[in-house]
């Protein structure tokens, strides 16, 4: 860290370290949350790896709440109205 400032090289290796969490995790929610925060923390380096973040999270939803897709809806809905804040 500089300046107060992750090095790019840095957050991709953490990035990499919580996918391995998510690979070895034995709870297919926890594995599956630990991608969306991965996927999360890669945004650092390639923006494009939102999208992956955000479906993850609506997998984690559809793994919480099976056949519901009001939570699903609930979830999307949460997820447009943060990106509305979003410049």
């Amino acid at each position: 860290m500089a300046n107060g400032k992750a090095h790019m090289h840095d957050v991709r290796q953490v990035g990499f370290q919580i996918h391995l969490l998510a690979k070895n995790g034995q709870d297919v929610v926890v594995r599956t949350a630990l991608r969306v925060v991965g996927y999360a923390v890669a945004t650092g380096h390639m923006p494009e790896h939102a999208l992956a973040a955000s479906d993850y999270a609506i997998k984690v939803i559809n793994l919480l709440f099976p056949g519901n897709v009001n939570a699903v809806r609930q979830e999307r809905l949460w997820q447009i109205e943060r990106l509305r804040g979003v410049e």
